[in-house]
């Protein structure tokens, strides 16, 4: 058998291929000397699988013990709130700069010796 039969023995076999009930129908494509098949199952429902609740729902936490740390003392550094909740001061920065967006913190006087101001 030539090499040319047995890649179209392999193309008839690959295109007619229904390994079990769940696979429907397979996608036969064909690029210069290769080739390349696509099983679909039946009844495929694509899930979205997303840990943003589990995010949020952390986030809501750090804000709301972020809020409370500026009640209790205005005047701490974003680093000393970093410290206090157990987050990176990066990522306390990013959590201030999002309530200074939203309008519910702001900062008054100078970096060093200013304070926060709840807004909201």
């Amino acid at each position: 058998m030539s090499r040319e039969q047995k890649f179209l023995s392999l193309q008839s076999q690959y295109k007619g291929l229904s390994i079990d009930r769940e696979i429907s129908t397979s996608m036969w494509k064909e690029t210069g000397l290769s080739f390349q098949v696509q099983f679909v199952k039946r009844n495929f429902v694509p899930t979205e699988k997303s840990d943003v609740g589990i995010n949020v729902g952390i986030n809501v936490g750090i804000n709301e013990r972020l809020l409370a740390l500026i009640r209790q003392n205005n005047r701490l550094s974003a680093k000393d709130l970093a410290t206090e909740l157990g987050i990176s001061a990066r990522q306390c920065e990013r959590i201030i700069a999002e309530l200074k967006m939203q309008g519910i913190i702001g900062r008054k006087g100078s970096k060093k010796s200013g304070y926060w101001e709840l807004l909201g």
